[in-house]
Protein backbone atom coordinates (compact mmCIF):
# COMPACT_ATOMS: atom_id res chain seq x y z
CA UNK A 1 0.00 0.00 0.00
CA UNK A 2 1.33 3.52 -0.99
CA UNK A 3 1.41 6.49 1.50
CA UNK A 4 -1.14 7.90 -0.60
CA UNK A 5 -3.45 5.03 -0.31
CA UNK A 6 -2.67 4.71 3.60
CA UNK A 7 -3.21 8.44 4.22
CA UNK A 8 -6.76 8.49 4.61
CA UNK A 9 -6.07 5.11 7.35
CA UNK A 10 -3.95 7.34 9.27
CA UNK A 11 -6.11 10.52 9.26
CA UNK A 12 -9.02 8.69 10.27
CA UNK A 13 -7.35 7.43 13.43
CA UNK A 14 -4.88 10.23 14.18
CA UNK A 15 -8.70 12.26 14.51
CA UNK A 16 -10.17 9.71 16.96
CA UNK A 17 -9.39 11.80 20.03
CA UNK A 18 -9.16 15.20 18.25
CA UNK A 19 -12.75 14.73 17.71
CA UNK A 20 -15.16 13.43 20.70
CA UNK A 21 -17.75 12.75 17.63
CA UNK A 22 -15.16 10.67 15.56
CA UNK A 23 -14.70 8.46 19.14
CA UNK A 24 -18.19 7.93 19.08
CA UNK A 25 -19.04 7.12 15.46
CA UNK A 26 -16.12 4.61 15.75
CA UNK A 27 -17.72 2.76 18.10
CA UNK A 28 -21.41 3.23 17.04
CA UNK A 29 -21.47 4.02 13.34
CA UNK A 30 -18.19 2.71 11.71
CA UNK A 31 -19.69 2.83 8.35
CA UNK A 32 -20.63 6.52 8.83
CA UNK A 33 -17.32 7.27 9.68
CA UNK A 34 -15.40 4.93 7.40
CA UNK A 35 -17.78 6.75 4.41
CA UNK A 36 -16.77 10.23 5.43
CA UNK A 37 -13.11 9.68 5.23
CA UNK A 38 -13.26 7.11 2.53
CA UNK A 39 -11.69 4.06 3.07
CA UNK A 40 -11.91 1.51 1.29
CA UNK A 41 -13.14 -2.56 1.76
CA UNK A 42 -10.42 -3.50 2.47
CA UNK A 43 -9.01 -0.60 4.37
CA UNK A 44 -11.96 -1.06 6.52
CA UNK A 45 -11.67 -4.69 7.17
CA UNK A 46 -8.28 -4.13 8.17
CA UNK A 47 -9.48 -1.49 11.12
CA UNK A 48 -12.43 -4.08 12.09
CA UNK A 49 -9.81 -6.77 12.50
CA UNK A 50 -7.48 -4.77 14.29
CA UNK A 51 -4.08 -6.30 15.18
CA UNK A 52 -0.31 -5.88 14.31
CA UNK A 53 -1.02 -7.59 10.57
CA UNK A 54 -3.64 -6.03 9.62
CA UNK A 55 -3.33 -2.43 10.43
CA UNK A 56 0.54 -2.50 8.67
CA UNK A 57 -1.13 -4.34 5.61
CA UNK A 58 -3.57 -1.01 5.70
CA UNK A 59 -0.76 1.11 6.20
CA UNK A 60 -1.19 2.74 9.11
CA UNK A 61 1.91 4.04 11.52
CA UNK A 62 2.88 1.96 14.48
CA UNK A 63 2.13 4.68 16.22
CA UNK A 64 -1.35 5.01 15.47
CA UNK A 65 -1.94 1.45 16.06
CA UNK A 66 -1.67 2.13 19.47
CA UNK A 67 -3.79 4.52 19.17
CA UNK A 68 -6.24 2.08 17.49
CA UNK A 69 -5.39 0.04 20.67
CA UNK A 70 -6.34 2.60 22.77
CA UNK A 71 -10.06 3.37 20.85
CA UNK A 72 -10.85 -0.16 20.76
CA UNK A 73 -10.15 -1.04 24.38
CA UNK A 74 -12.00 1.06 26.88
CA UNK A 75 -9.86 -0.07 29.78
CA UNK A 76 -6.25 0.15 27.77
CA UNK A 77 -5.66 4.06 29.62
CA UNK A 78 -5.62 1.92 32.72
CA UNK A 79 -2.33 0.27 31.66
CA UNK A 80 -1.08 2.75 28.95
CA UNK A 81 0.02 5.74 30.58
CA UNK A 82 2.83 7.67 31.05
CA UNK A 83 1.84 8.39 34.66
CA UNK A 84 4.15 5.36 36.00
CA UNK A 85 7.00 6.04 33.32
CA UNK A 86 7.10 9.82 35.03
CA UNK A 87 7.11 7.63 38.61
CA UNK A 88 10.46 5.67 37.32
CA UNK A 89 12.28 8.86 36.11
CA UNK A 90 11.67 11.50 38.87
CA UNK A 91 14.79 12.46 40.33
CA UNK A 92 17.03 11.16 37.30
CA UNK A 93 16.65 14.20 35.43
Amino acid sequence: MTGVDSYRVNQLVQELFADPANLEAFANDREALYDRYGLSREQRAAIDAGGQEALTGAGLHPVLQMHHFMATNPAAPDFVSIKAYRGLVKGHG
